[in-house]
């Protein structure tokens, strides 16, 4: 920022002026920077039409403006309560996909005393009801490990409509 000549800390102080061309001098200074500051004000209060214009542009913003803050804060009160409540469904969820894992484990086993109780009520060849005993007394081990694992239960499946002739598959 530069100083002006005619500023008031360029000037010399009102005691200082002991001649009168020195106070005439100081007066035309004054005047001068009088003019100026008038001229300047002039062309200020003149360019208020830009300013007025823009207030005028915010003003009438301002209700549309207010309106979207009210629906913003809507829209977080509701995202807020859509994610407590997927929080609380998430939670149950996974209790709910525990159980079923519960129940499939206890249905596997349930499947495998079926499967051994049925071999041993089959009236069959003693060969055939030891080999299918055999298969299922294995498919019913290989369940209880697999289970302490936590791995996929083994698929057992019976051939050509055959019971005594079982092809075991496992997935562990």
């Amino acid at each position: 920022m530069e100083t002006d000549p005619a500023s008031p800390s360029s000037r010399p102080s009102p005691r200082e002026l002991t001649s009168l061309s020195a106070i005439l001098t100081s007066l035309s200074e004054i005047e001068s920077q009088e003019a100026n500051l008038g001229i300047t004000l002039s062309n200020l209060l003149a360019n208020q039409e830009p300013i007025i214009s823009s207030l005028t542009r915010l003003q009438s913003i301002a209700p549309h403006v207010d309106e979207l803050l009210l629906d913003a804060h809507l829209l977080s009160e509701k995202v807020g309560m859509t994610a407590q409540t997927a929080q609380r469904v998430g939670g149950r969820v996974r209790a709910l996909d525990e159980e079923m894992r519960r129940v499939k484990e206890a249905n596997d086993r349930v499947n495998a005393v079926l499967d051994l109780k049925v071999s041993l009520l089959l009236p069959s060849h003693p060969k055939h009801r030891l080999r299918s005993t055999q298969v299922v007394i294995s498919r019913a081990s290989c369940l209880h490990g697999c289970s302490r694992l936590g791995s996929r239960q083994p698929a057992l499946r019976s051939c050509y409509g055959n019971p005594e002739e079982y092809h075991f598959r496992t997935f562990c």
